[in-house]
């Protein structure tokens, strides 16, 4: 049995489909969270997850779309967030609500355990932004290898796809499908068959994604740095999360 492993949608239709077209002959989905925010197709995407079998967890986009308090995030990011929020159908705003944080699911090869990837990591002196990155400190890799008993983890929320190993598990991030931070604008995943790990990436629609963003009742300046993702490949600017440069120097995507 085979699984397509996705992470990190953020509500980026075409980018889905161009995925799933590609690895239509997979047995089963596993998904690692963030199916929804900052993209313009959150209730198709939940409705296309939702129909799919497999294993899924939520990702903190996820969570946070089912808390619009006032107070949070900054003003134009909460407008996002409660736009996504109205959309949701009652069917699929209990898809949502429903997914774990984590969870372990059987396969052919083993357990592997599904995360989104913000673990808590409680060794004092680690240096650790709830993101694991290919240069991460190994010793997070480890105190994770000694917390989980699966030999793989699979895990997202950085949107850098690669794999690493620690303490004899295996941790993965098959990249982001929908939201793109290496300069390239590429819909990346991962397949697992056997106990392999295949890591790929596809092209797909992204004037299709983009249109659809510019239409959406948002501030226009926020549209035009939300864009950026699309059509660099990159973040907008403010706030930084990190300096991508040495990952895309070393190939990563």
């Amino acid at each position: 049995m085979d699984y397509l492993v996705l992470a990190d949608v953020h509500a980026n239709l075409p980018a889905l489909e161009a995925v799933l077209d590609r690895e239509s002959d997979r047995d089963a989905v596993l998904f690692l969270g963030d199916a929804v925010g900052t993209g313009p197709h959150p209730d198709e995407v939940l409705t296309t997850l939702s129909r799919l079998s497999g294993g899924f967890v939520s990702g903190n986009h996820d969570r946070s779309v089912l808390d619009t308090r006032p107070e949070r995030p900054p003003p134009n990011s909460r407008d996002f967030e409660r736009w996504t929020s109205a959309q949701l159908s009652p069917e699929n705003r209990r898809f949502l609500a429903g997914l774990a944080d984590e969870r372990r699911v059987a396969t052919a090869a083993g357990p592997v355990r599904l995360h989104h990837g913000d673990f808590a990591v409680e060794r004092e002196g680690l240096d650790w932004d709830r993101r694991g990155w290919p240069d991460t400190d190994p010793e997070v890799y480890r105190e994770l290898a000694d917390r989980y008993d699966e030999d793989v983890v699979l895990f997202g929320h950085s949107h850098v796809q690669f794999e690493t190993t620690a303490g004899g598990t295996r941790f993965v991030n098959p990249g982001s499908v929908g939201q793109h931070r290496l300069g390239e604008v590429l819909a990346c995943y991962a397949v697992v068959e056997d106990g392999d790990v295949d890591l790929g990436a596809v092209d797909y629609d992204v004037e299709r994604t983009i249109a659809d963003l510019e239409a959406l009742p948002l501030a226009d300046e926020y549209v035009e740095a939300r864009k950026l993702v699309y059509t660099e490949g990159r973040l907008p600017d403010d706030p930084p999360m990190r300096d991508f440069e040495p990952l895309r120097e070393r190939g990563y995507r």
